[in-house]
C-alpha cells in the first residue's frame, strides 16, 4: 500500500488498514514487511499493533523488517 505525500497525515492509512482487516474476520495472523530506512512505516505499523519479529535481507542495501499481528479475541 502507498499513500502519496498530500494525503499522508489525515488518518487514511489507518482506516485503509483496519477496513481490510475487517474484511476478513476469519484472519487470525496478520503479517507485512517494510523497508528498514523507512522508520515512518515502523512507527505506524506498532501504533496499528503490529511487533516487529524478524528482518531480512534482500540485497545489500535493503533489510525488509517483518511485523506480525496477532487477531484480537
Amino acid at each position: 500500500m502507498f499513500l502519496a505525500k498530500k494525503q499522508q497525515n489525515k488518518g487514511l492509512g489507518s482506516q485503509i488498514m483496519q477496513l481490510i482487516e475487517r474484511e476478513f474476520p476469519k484472519a487470525t495472523e496478520w503479517s507485512l514487511d517494510t523497508p528498514h530506512l523507512n522508520t515512518r512505516n515502523h512507527h505506524f505499523y506498532e501504533k496499528l499493533g503490529y511487533e516487529k519479529v524478524g528482518e531480512h535481507r534482500i540485497t545489500e542495501q535493503l533489510v525488509l523488517i517483518d511485523y506480525v499481528k496477532l487477531k484480537n479475541e
